[in-house]
């Protein structure tokens, strides 16, 4: 009987600075139950290179690539794939961490689905040790549609939960040019490849680090986004990301980005969408009202702006 090849799988992880949190990520790759084949981190033009910033036992089992000039995480990323000559690519953010069973469980539910790439539920973890578990309303499994998943299911499309296929991943890459990154990497690997859903929350996000696009006061990066994939998404799904990402503003107390992307909505609407939209309007009366909706809208309502549903737990 002819023995099965196991596959080979590397961790691509771009930074820039914040050695500490890079030191928490990699600690969580080297505690996998399924163990990576190569780590491969990203400088992305650090001013003190990272290598010479981290412990000896973690620095002996990366490569270290390292950009001189700071070039964002897309082509950080790239740079990474580029790198791999693995079958799979597993992708983590240097402000996040994994669950020691995080590789095992996504590779596993990639092989029960036949899927080439992988995305998952996570969870948002707080300074006050409160965790908020990210889950999407769709069953584990192949996504049929992903703009139907992303922008009317409220499906969740986090870099860090992403386990792709090399051959995809390098067909595909991070477009250095685009806002919402990772939305536009899940996009485009859908149209190239079988993307399945992983309801396993093995990723944490530290929800109170910087530097995420998230907080972007750019309405018309956006715009742009939308115009890119305007002739893949059908109206619904257009009008469900112009919504999605107008009351993220709105929480954000970014009433500019807000108002500029209900105005730019599509008829007809639906009676859901609109009162979506007036809840947006009304959140962005004063800088106060947003603060306060956002951590009650957060941490004690139970639900979030990007995903279909979330847990309020705590952390001992």
């Amino acid at each position: 009987m002819e023995r099965r090849v196991k596959e080979t799988v590397d961790v691509v992880i771009p930074c820039r600075g914040r050695a500490d949190l890079l030191v928490r990520a990699l600690r969580s790759v080297l505690l996998q139950t399924r163990a990576p084949d190569r780590v491969i981190v990203v400088d992305d033009g650090s001013y003190e290179p990272l290598a010479s910033q981290l412990p000896v036992d973690v620095v002996s089992v990366c490569v270290f690539l390292r950009h001189s000039i700071g070039q964002g995480a897309g082509p950080a990323r790239n740079t990474g794939i580029a790198e791999s000559e693995a079958d799979w690519i597993a992708f983590l953010d240097a402000d996040d961490w994994w669950s020691t069973e995080h590789l095992a469980v996504a590779l596993g539910v990639a092989g029960r689905w036949k899927g080439s790439a992988v995305v998952g539920a996570y969870r948002a973890v707080f300074s006050n040790g409160t965790t908020l578990t990210y889950c999407s309303r769709c069953q584990p499994g192949p996504i049929g549609d992903f703009g139907e998943y992303m922008f009317r299911q409220g499906g969740l499309c986090r870099t860090s939960t992403f386990v792709v296929r090399r051959k995809e991943a390098h067909a595909v890459g991070f477009d250095p040019d685009v806002r919402h990154e990772d939305w536009d990497f899940g996009l485009r690997i859908a149209r190239e490849a079988r993307v399945v859903y992983n309801d396993n929350p093995g990723v944490d996000v530290d929800h109170e680090a910087g530097g995420r696009f998230s907080h972007s006061r750019d309405a018309g990066a956006s715009l742009a986004f939308l115009a890119k994939h305007h002739d893949f998404l059908s109206k619904d799904q257009r009008n469900g990301f112009r919504l999605r990402v107008a009351r993220s503003g709105a929480v954000r107390a970014q009433k500019a980005v807000s108002l500029a992307l209900i105005g730019d909505l599509e008829k007809p609407l639906s009676w859901s969408e609109r009162l979506h939209a007036l809840v947006s309007r009304l959140l962005c009366v004063h800088p106060l009202v947003t603060v306060v909706a956002r951590y009650t809208y957060l941490l004690w309502m139970g639900k979030t702006l990007n995903t279909g549903s979330a847990r309020r737990t705590r952390l001992n």
